[in-house]
């Protein structure tokens, strides 16, 4: 190639060149990359649409209640449309419910000229059953629910889900009114978050109603591709909840339900908890109801197996949501899991679960482990699975309880005639060392090991 060189500077002055000439060719060999680079773009979103669609099927698909087929990609050179056949299939045998789900795709690196990104995709939803379309467009009238979708260049997305306010009436005569609900989904690598806001909604019948305030709810999960475990942490929190039906009302307040799924050395561990400020019912009212419980310790390579080899299962059913039986095969396998699931120890946490009465407070603390799979064979599995019965001597079980005696008396005696017999009792109790007291509080320990049980450390029965 012949080297070009700029020549020497004459002496004559330089004519002077109008900036219009750069600024058009700027703008051509500008418009000239956009166009290169949309048609690029235009081939990455049909691929980005292709694994929407794998991702769906393999993430609903195990449930074996959603498929989901793509039946036309019309693509153009800075839009496209994607349209999706989602069945939803009854559990029973009733007739398969078909929702058309349209995606319309801006491509990317400037979709629609809102910024940068690999695509933007806005996504409208249509009912093939002429009842539910009539019923959809009944309970929003003037707008839709609106789900926008930001794709980015290295391909994490972030979705906005927008639900109008609404309100509609069923043929019974039900009135279901809910206020505008605010959700965002934001997906990078192998993490996802999300997060939802509902101020609430109010369902209204002859027989009674409803009312759910102030709910928020958010998410974090970590899950590498190709695995069906993850781990992560969510939260949902209320403001209250009421019911009123049958002559019984029932009413919570200031509700909050977190879960937390963490792995660490190849063992997973769940813990879910579940905290009501104050709960009435029945003219009772408790206050602070914790029940927080987990499993730790549980062997993630057995247990990974297992819950592949169902999504297996599910996905070669015949009918969608109609698990076909297992192959005797797959049954080896399952069994051969459960029992290295069982034999690395895994156990069940009682952290805490205890309620407030006017009275005070009653707590129930504890750990249940199965030591006695250590030993147990695959014909002895079977046999605890025919007779559940034979689980209490493979058990360990250890159980606290502590509160006031004002506290344990109001709290069995309201249960019934058995909760005011042990209430009348627990001075008999105590002297017979079953039940251990500090002051005021009165605590005692149950355990059962190897099928013996015993209270505070004495044979029931002593």
């Amino acid at each position: 190639m012949t080297r070009i060189t700029k020549p020497p500077p004459g002496r004559a002055r330089p004519r002077r060149r109008s900036p219009l000439a750069a600024v058009a060719l700027t703008a051509v060999i500008a418009l000239g990359a956009v166009a290169g680079a949309t048609a690029v773009f235009a081939g990455r979103t049909q691929a980005v649409a292709n694994d929407l669609t794998t991702q769906l099927n393999a993430t609903l698909g195990p449930t074996g209640v959603v498929t989901v087929t793509q039946t036309a990609y019309r693509r153009g050179l800075t839009s496209s449309t994607q349209i999706l056949d989602v069945r939803i299939s009854d559990q029973g045998a009733g007739v398969p419910f078909d929702v058309i789900v349209t995606n319309r795709i801006q491509h990317g690196p400037f979709p629609g000229l809102r910024g940068v990104a690999q695509a933007t995709v806005d996504t409208e939803v249509a009912f093939k059953d002429a009842a539910a379309q009539a019923a959809y467009d009944r309970a929003f009238p003037n707008r839709k629910p609106t789900l926008h979708t930001v794709v980015g260049l290295a391909g994490g997305s972030d979705s906005t889900l927008d639900v109008p306010a609404g309100s509609v009436r069923a043929d019974d005569g039900t009135q279901v009114t809910w206020q505008a609900a605010h959700a965002l989904l934001a997906v990078a690598g192998t993490t996802t978050r999300s997060t939802v806001t509902w101020p609430g909604g109010t369902v209204v019948s002859a027989d009674g109603g409803a009312t759910v305030r102030g709910l928020t709810a958010t998410g974090t999960t970590h899950q590498s591709a190709g695995r069906a475990l993850g781990t992560g942490t969510a939260t949902v929190e209320l403001q209250g909840v009421s019911f009123i039906g049958g002559g019984q009302n029932v009413e919570l307040g200031t509700v909050k339900v977190s879960s937390e799924t963490t792995e660490a050395g190849g063992f997973y561990g769940s813990a879910a908890r579940y905290d009501v400020g104050t709960l009435k019912a029945g003219g009772q009212t408790v206050s602070d109801l914790r029940v927080h419980v987990g499993v730790s310790h549980v062997p993630g390579a057995p247990l990974e197996r297992i819950v592949t080899l169902l999504q297996q299962a599910q996905q070669g059913s015949v009918a969608p949501g109609r698990r076909e039986t297992l192959t005797p095969a797959q049954q080896q396998q399952l069994q051969s899991d459960l029992l290295d699931v069982l034999r690395g120890g895994p156990a069940l946490d009682i952290e805490r679960i205890s309620v407030t009465r006017p009275a005070g407070e009653v707590a129930v603390t504890g750990r249940i482990t199965v030591p006695g799979a250590a030993t147990l064979t695959a014909p002895q599995l079977a046999q605890v699975a025919q007779s559940p019965a034979l689980l209490g001597g493979l058990l360990a079980v250890t159980l606290n309880v502590r509160g006031s005696e004002a506290a344990i008396t109001d709290l069995v005696s309201s249960v019934g005639a058995p909760g005011q017999g042990i209430a009348q009792n627990l001075g008999a109790l105590e002297q017979a060392g079953y039940i251990t007291r500090a002051g005021r509080t009165l605590s005692t320990t149950l355990r059962l090991d190897g099928g013996a049980v015993t209270l505070n450390g004495r044979s029931l029965g002593e």
